[in-house]
């Protein structure tokens, strides 16, 4: 009796679309999947596994989120916590959780434990920034902050005047 293992070799990330009344699946990058393709010696079996591929927010993503928090509570003189809460609410809304005698309002949550989609993250943040510029706080570049290296070239954001 054999028995067999299944070992990832290379992925490739792509989307199903329709071409020509067909259903294909399109590599996001072709020149990749071919050079990938090309390679693997023939003859050989091979298993193809279809998964959704969702990120999740970051830690840098979390950490500038409240960097941007700890301005606007600066400014205007509510804690980080109240002006992160204020943020995802404008963000995402609120629902109204009833749970026998107790009601209260609920907004998603950016914890680890929430799988908090990437672009979801990007929205709430692109919201933090709106803020700033609405009550013109000065955000400080990526490279003040120490993100990228200060030789990189970068260009500045709109509404957001460096230096």
């Amino acid at each position: 009796m054999s028995s067999s293992t299944n070992k990832t070799v290379w992925s490739v990330i792509g989307e199903f679309r329709d071409l020509d009344g067909r259903r294909k699946f399109v590599p996001d990058s072709s020149d990749y999947y071919i050079d990938r393709c090309s390679k693997m010696p023939l003859g050989k079996k091979y298993t193809c596994d279809i998964t959704t591929n969702i990120p999740t927010r970051s830690e840098a993503q979390l950490a500038y989120h409240w960097i941007l928090c700890q301005y606007i509570s600066e400014h205007t003189g509510f804690t980080p916590d109240e002006v992160h809460q204020l943020s995802k609410q404008l963000v995402w809304g609120t629902k109204t959780v009833n749970i026998g005698k107790y009601t209260a309002q609920v907004c998603k949550s950016i914890a680890d434990r929430a799988m908090t989609p990437k672009f979801e993250v990007v929205a709430l943040i692109q919201r933090d920034l709106e803020i700033c510029a609405e009550n013109e706080i000065r955000v400080p570049t990526k490279a003040e902050l120490g993100y990228i290296d200060e030789n990189e070239p970068i260009e500045p954001i709109k509404n957001y005047p460096m230096k």
